[in-house]
């Protein structure tokens, strides 16, 4: 069974060590204690809230099992935590600091969590899908190679040798200086946008079978490109992009609060290392 990492609940743990710290009443009917660690008690609820943050993750482990696994670390987290007060890290500045960057971390994460609960709908989701769906309606993409030289003469001399009928892959693979020669200079499928402008623009004028009459020049160096086959963009299925879809409207749940915020930025007060 996978096991519940440490080190991956430990933004989720953070508060409970304010509580260690300070510990606060339990009604003991109501919240039983579950475990003991040098004579402080680690009660139910605390398995609970943590078990009840983490289901969705851990949707595969058994509840049981979940709620035996939050306990171990649990039972490791505080016998760790004491070890550290002992030795007076809890007033370490530093540690204080990194501290309430957690703190600050999970709470956006917690808020910005129940705001996509309610926000985000199926629905909403499903109508996002739709204009995701309507806007790659007209998208081409194309299955391209290409030939990268360092100067303009070497690159129309490949274009005068394919003129001549030499085989485009093969002259790719001798002589290309790109990361793709030894494939040919296959490229594979990809949307006007994936490329710098000046390659998109030559690339996309190209009829499949064709290559470029004349060497085109990027930041790389200078192309010979040829285009095997054009298609309409494959759009994702919807279980595919509910993730992203969702981290976009969760982007505009941020943007939305930045414009709303009184914010004012010093930037000629930045530390520099220069």
């Amino acid at each position: 069974m996978r096991q519940i990492q440490l080190a991956s609940i430990v933004v989720t743990l953070c508060f409970a060590m304010m509580a260690l710290a300070s510990p606060g009443a339990h009604a003991e009917d109501d919240d039983p204690v579950v475990a003991m660690v040098n004579g402080t008690d680690i009660h139910g609820s605390e398995v609970e809230s943590l078990v009840s943050i983490l289901a969705r993750q851990y949707a595969s482990v058994p509840k049981p099992e979940l709620q035996r696994q939050v306990l171990k670390r649990l039972i490791e987290r505080r016998v760790i935590v004491q070890a550290s007060i002992k030795e007076g890290l809890n007033n370490d500045p530093v540690i204080m600091r990194r501290f309430e960057d957690m703190r600050q971390d999970l709470l956006q994460e917690i808020y910005l969590s129940r705001r996509a609960d309610v926000e985000i709908t199926e629905d909403i989701l499903h109508a996002e899908y739709e204009k995701l769906v309507a806007s790659r309606a007209e998208e081409i993409e194309v299955h391209g190679r290409h030939i990268l030289l360092e100067d303009e003469a070497t690159a129309m001399a490949m274009i005068v040798r394919l003129d001549d009928g030499a085989d485009f892959a093969e002259l790719a693979q001798k002589n290309s200086t790109g990361p793709t020669a030894e494939r040919g200079g296959d490229l594979g499928f990809f949307p006007k946008s994936a490329m710098a402008a000046p390659f998109a623009e030559a690339a996309f004028d190209l009829a499949p079978g064709n290559y470029t009459q004349q060497p085109v020049k990027t930041q790389f160096g200078w192309h010979v490109i040829k285009i095997e086959e054009r298609r309409p963009v494959s759009v994702p299925t919807f279980e595919e992009s509910v993730d992203g879809l969702s981290s976009q409207l969760i982007g505009k749940m941020v943007d939305e609060l930045r414009q709303t915020a009184d914010v004012e930025i010093y930037t000629d007060r930045l530390m520099s290392s220069e």
